[in-house]
């Protein structure tokens, strides 16, 4: 019986969990930011509405595009009505941290994938 822990993983793996990795961490860190609400959430939420809106252009990254632009809506939402949507931006924070949580473990796979390759 052979131990798959071993094998090494492609490039494109690497590359792909490297990339997510750094995506996850970056986005949940701008997410925990825009949760404070104010100026900072309303232009990071109407930044992220019109990307989203600009990547639904394209059939592959529709999904991701759609997804983009209702957190986008959401953190407009909670930056223009803070008081009100209090409940919003701690949900907010949870998902930046889950978020952040997410991307620490690909670049825990990435240095882990990259050790098999040396």
């Amino acid at each position: 019986m052979s131990d798959s822990s071993n094998v090494p993983v492609t490039r494109n793996t690497l590359a792909r969990q490297g990339v997510q990795g750094v995506v996850f961490v970056a986005g949940g860190i701008v997410l925990m930011a825009a949760a404070r609400g104010g100026v900072f959430g309303i232009v990071a939420g109407a930044l992220a509405t019109i990307a989203g809106i600009a990547l639904t252009g394209s059939k592959p990254d529709r999904n991701a595009g759609l997804i983009a632009a209702s957190a986008g809506i959401a953190t407009l939402a909670a930056g223009i009505f803070s008081g009100p949507l209090a409940w919003l931006l701690w949900l907010m924070r949870a998902a930046g941290l889950a978020l952040a949580g997410v991307g620490g473990y690909w670049i825990w796979k990435f240095v882990a994938n990259l050790r098999k390759r040396m």
